[in-house]
């Protein structure tokens, strides 16, 4: 008779991870294997969204300073909806 592995009692929650993760922007996608995904949101979306923000500031009295905080908080949100290449099951 073949034993069977079981598995974990409590699996890691991979999405919760990668959530936690985003506070640097893209690092939760690259933890996820989106690793195209997660180095042009480190390299070229974090520059765009602050100099957009800095830009937008000048403008709007202020409000465009939002836009890096929507950006990121954005990005919270996707990488918990995002497929998991990395750790597929």
């Amino acid at each position: 008779m073949k034993a069977t592995p079981t598995p974990p009692l409590n699996p890691p929650d991979h999405n919760l991870t990668a959530s936690i993760l985003e506070i640097v922007p893209g690092l939760g996608h690259l933890y996820k294997g989106h690793i195209l995904t997660g180095l042009l949101i480190m390299f070229l979306g974090i520059p765009v969204a602050m100099v957009s923000g800095v830009v937008l500031a000048l403008c709007t009295f202020g409000l465009g300073l939002f836009l890096p905080l929507a950006f990121w908080v954005w990005m919270i949100f996707e990488v918990y909806w995002i497929d998991d290449w990395a750790h597929r099951i």
